[in-house]
């Protein structure tokens, strides 16, 4: 099977865990760490060591045999990032996680060592976090030809070996993926299955026995070595991995079954389904049918089912494997097609012919990310990577594959033209493995590469400095990109570089999930009177503010609604006036102060001073000009010409970039307080207005974003023919609805009415 990439687009890198060996070094034992297991946050491979020495970005590792291994800090799994973070501040030395010495007060008239100084270079990391998307590449490991596509296919977790099941036969093979090299043949006599799934470590194979159960096969000793009894007919399963691997059976009664692979306690549970309006559960509909999924490290299990009403169980388990109490969460329309899941986001397919991602949480709740609209109805092929920042999705109807980052949701992809069009993909993420196999049976193996993108590098570094309380090295950075103009390479467009790493920052999911205390919270507390720690409390005072007042018109709001919008925003004026006492103002906090002036009612006077020191420090903020052009506005004082007079000002003193992009941005704000049009109502420019769009993107002009903003703003100025070349490049980019731009609806609505 010859594969050709005729449109090559998207670029990222997951490198596999390279435990370099080098000579053991004898280090004192009370500097080293105790005895435990170490794991690649893919969960591919793990190693019983003791830790020596952090060096920079990097951990030195002593085996039980006596080797030194060297292993980068960001391959290691979330825990064993924690313990290492703990390892270092428990220790004198930057050694080990040990109650520390008492520490003798020096005698009088004795110096103290200086303590020693962090040699954190910013701009080296800046130049890091900032790397473009380059081309992936391909390379072909093997390719042969099986007598038909299999049923199931799938790489064991260390990608060198090649699993196919054939239900029909029931027959199973195993190859060597390097070069196709058939292994083992294995045999269930003639009963069709339903069902089969290889362990994580390729070393035992389950497949159905109909009424009998599920037997459990050891490939190398050829036979086999366990049959679980009670889990009759079963439809699906699953393997998942953890500190045991568990064999997960699925049923037509919408019954599941989580057993220990070889034997043991096991449990069933029920799939519990959404009440209906009346309250009562509905019975599955005839072709209610389940899929399943589980997380990279093995504690979350979720189940979807397809019915009217749609749905997902989320299943967390204790270390013992005991359960907690799952829950269910609705999804809006019913679910069609597979699901996946990488460690705590998970992945779906509506009827609707779209996939949506959702970040889960150990209790009931979840966040939902952004959709993306599939090219064809038919089911897609999906895939979550285990460190929860990419997605790829396999379209087979029209051959596209494509890879999306989840964090910011930048999207590319390449079209495969083949003799026979792949029909069947299965990805290995730790080892960089794809398998592309049609519909005669034709089988390819390659390995993928590239670069990581940008939010990876940042999200890893930020985890890092928070869980080791680096708070210098968060401050430096935020100082370094106050500094930077446009935006990081490969994002999505319209943020700075420092509203982008704040806003990582203060999300910062994966930190959410840490028992007890999460270190934002403690930086928060930390940081508090900070040049950035006070941004954040800005935020988060502004936020409580309108979430008392609450989002209706003023005649609405109670008297302990305004209350507590007021005293929050006089919270925040404290923080404004803090920083109207520096030398510059952060510009990421000037769209703030005026949401502050507005509802605090500042004079104009006041007003016009922060403007006249914006203009003269960040020019080019055009979200802050945004902001201010809603202050001029009738509703809040203002007349109905101020907001055109301020534009055309910032065009005539910025002439070029700055001024034609501040001018786009505030017709672009505007646009949604006027019913009847901003041209027609304020009397704005429509060519300013369109020409300054690609200003406000700088060098991110292939993003969804953009185009759809372009978009916005031809229907805005009733350019039918530059709205209609803007929907076909929608089209030719396979964009989807992004929020920010314009109501989904209202997408929905041109992109229909432009035909």
């Amino acid at each position: 099977m010859k594969l050709w990439l005729t449109s090559l687009l998207f670029s990222f890198v997951l490198c596999s865990l390279p435990f370099a060996a080098t000579p053991a070094q004898e280090k004192p034992a009370a500097e080293k760490g105790a005895l435990r297991t170490w794991k690649a946050k893919e969960g591919t491979f793990s190693t019983e060591a003791k830790l020596l020495e952090k060096k920079g970005e990097e951990v030195v590792l002593e085996r039980q045999d006596g080797k030194v291994i060297t292993v980068p800090l960001a391959k290691l799994s979330f825990d064993d990032r924690v313990y290492v973070a703990d390892w270092l501040k428990n220790s004198v030395f930057g050694g080990p996680a040990t109650p520390a010495k008492p520490v003798t007060p020096p005698a009088s008239g004795d110096t103290p060592a200086p303590a020693k100084e962090d040699a954190f270079d910013a701009a080296a990391v800046l130049k890091s976090w900032d790397v473009p998307y380059e081309p992936v590449q391909l390379t072909l490991l093997s390719r042969w030809k099986l007598d038909r596509k299999p049923d199931y296919l799938e790489f064991t977790a260390d990608g060198e070996l090649v699993y196919a099941a054939f239900y029909r036969e029931a027959k199973h093979l195993i190859y060597q993926a390097k070069d196709a090299k058939l292994l083992h043949t294995i045999e269930y006599g003639t009963a069709p299955l339903t069902a089969a799934a290889i362990s994580p470590d390729g070393k035992h194979l389950v497949t159905t026995l109909g009424d009998k159960g599920c037997g459990v096969y050891d490939i190398a000793a050829q036979k086999e070595v366990f049959v679980h009894e009670r889990p009759k007919n079963t439809t699906r399963l699953l393997m998942m991995a953890g500190k045991s691997t568990w064999l997960v059976a699925s049923q037509p009664n919408g019954v599941w079954h989580r057993y220990p692979l070889l034997g043991g306690r096991g449990l069933e549970v029920p799939l519990p389904r959404p009440a209906d309006a009346a309250g009562e559960a509905p019975e599955p509909a005839a072709d209610t049918h389940t899929e399943l999924a589980s997380s990279a490290d093995g504690t979350r299990l979720l189940v979807s089912y397809s019915s009217k009403l749609g749905g997902v169980l989320i299943a967390t388990f204790n270390e013992d494997g005991t359960a907690k109490d799952p829950y269910v969460v609705p999804i809006r329309g019913p679910l069609n097609g597979p699901v996946a899941m990488g460690n705590r986001i998970s992945c779906f397919q509506l009827v609707n012919n779209q996939l949506f991602w959702m970040r889960q949480f150990d209790e009931p709740g979840n966040s939902p990310l952004l959709p993306f609209r599939l090219l064809a109805p038919a089911p897609p092929q999906i895939f979550v990577s285990p460190d929860d920042q990419f997605s790829m999705i396999f379209e087979p109807t029209p051959g596209v594959l494509t890879f999306k980052h989840l964090n910011s949701m930048y999207s590319k992809g390449f079209q495969l033209y083949d003799q026979y069009k792949p029909e069947l993909v299965r990805m290995n993420w730790g080892q960089e493995r794809l398998a592309f196999c049609d519909a005669e049976g034709g089988l390819e193996i390659l390995k993928f590469s590239g670069l990581q993108s940008p939010a990876q590098k940042i999200d890893a570094d930020l985890q890092a400095w928070l869980l080791n309380k680096q708070d210098d090295r968060i401050e430096k950075m935020a100082a370094v990109l106050e500094k930077e103009k446009g935006e990081f390479a490969g994002t999505m467009g319209g943020e700075s570089k420092l509203k982008f790493m704040v806003n990582y920052l203060l999300t910062a999911q994966p930190l959410r999930y840490i028992k007890g205390h999460p270190p934002l919270v403690e930086w928060n507390k930390r940081a508090a009177e900070t040049r950035l720690g006070r941004y954040h409390r800005l935020e988060l005072a502004i936020g409580a503010a309108w979430r008392s007042r609450g989002g209706g018109f003023a005649n609405t709001v109670t008297p302990e609604g305004w209350k507590g919008f007021h005293e929050k925003l006089a919270e925040a004026e404290e923080i404004v006036e803090s920083f109207a006492k520096e030398a510059t103002i952060p510009p990421i906090a000037y769209p703030l102060i005026f949401d502050v002036a507005k509802g605090q009612q500042w004079d104009e006077d006041r007003v016009k001073k922060i403007v006249e020191r914006m203009l003269k420090e960040c020019p080019e903020n055009h979200p802050a000009h945004a902001s201010y052009s809603e202050t001029l506005m009738p509703r809040w004082g203002g007349e109905i010409d101020d907001c055109k007079k301020y534009a055309e000002r910032l065009v005539k003193e910025f002439p070029g970039p700055v001024g034609e992009g501040a001018y786009t941005a505030i017709a672009l704000r505007l646009h949604n307080y006027h019913a009847a049009g901003i041209f027609d109502e304020l009397g704005l420019d429509r060519e300013k207005a369109q020409a300054g769009v690609k200003h406000l993107f700088r060098d991110q002009l292939d993003t969804p974003r953009y185009r759809q903003t372009e978009l916005l703003m031809a229907i805005l100025a009733r350019n039918s023919e530059k709205a209609r070349e803007w929907k076909a490049e929608i089209v030719r980019k396979n964009d989807a609805w992004l929020p920010g731009v314009m109501q989904e609806a209202f997408f929905t609505k041109i992109m229909t009415l432009l035909n």
